[in-house]
């Protein structure tokens, strides 16, 4: 068990709360009442849909679960895989991101950020003092690296099968190819650009 000291639980706004709570909300009312009213359900609700899905798909990019100052800073989100952080690897604790040598991490709008700051302060004076005392090796991390593959794959199957139902009556493509070609298209962005963007 980690000592609840090492762990840094973010609190977000109001406003941002409301978003997260109200816009994957919406969507799942979205779906689960899209099969009851298919018939009479328009291309322009579809395409909110649409919307509301790709926001809901996104929202794990801008906030967190939770920070773990171990031997490596660990940044735990929701949905997607854990990233690990050496302390030569962290450059910035900023007011909405992790700034790194990997990149930006976002971690949202923060009413408790002093709170972060002064853990990530007290994590890296004993990382500090640790390795002056030490052989000054520097280890590689042994935790594994996981990837976006199944958020990618949820998503692109979720978002495929609205696209499928935006098509149009007169396009005579068969829905199947409209469904794969908008799974590839979601898990392209998912895997190759997003992680990148955010």
């Amino acid at each position: 068990m980690v000592p609840e000291t090492y762990i840094y639980k973010p609190r977000y706004s109001r406003r941002l709360r409301t978003i997260i709570a109200v816009v994957p909300a919406l969507f799942f009312v979205f779906l689960c009442a899209a099969p009851f009213i298919l018939t009479s359900f328009p291309v322009v609700l579809w395409g909110f849909a649409l919307l509301l899905g790709v926001l809901t798909s996104l929202i794990p990019f801008f906030t967190i679960r939770e920070i773990r100052f171990l031997e490596e800073m660990v940044v735990r989100r929701h949905f997607l895989p854990d990233l690990f952080f050496s302390l030569n690897e962290i450059e910035q604790v900023g007011a909405d991101r992790l700034v790194t040598t990997k990149g930006r991490v976002r971690i949202g709008e923060l009413t408790n950020l002093k709170e972060l700051n002064e853990m990530y302060r007290y994590w890296k004076a004993a990382k500090l003092l640790k390795q002056a005392s030490s052989s000054g090796k520097s280890q590689v991390s042994i935790f594994p690296q996981r990837g976006y593959g199944t958020y990618a794959s949820f998503w692109g199957l979720l978002i495929g099968a609205i696209f499928m139902m935006m098509a149009p009556s007169w396009l005579k493509f068969d829905p199947r190819w409209i469904l794969t070609g908008g799974f590839l298209l979601i898990y392209f962005l998912y895997i190759y650009v997003v992680p990148r963007i955010f």
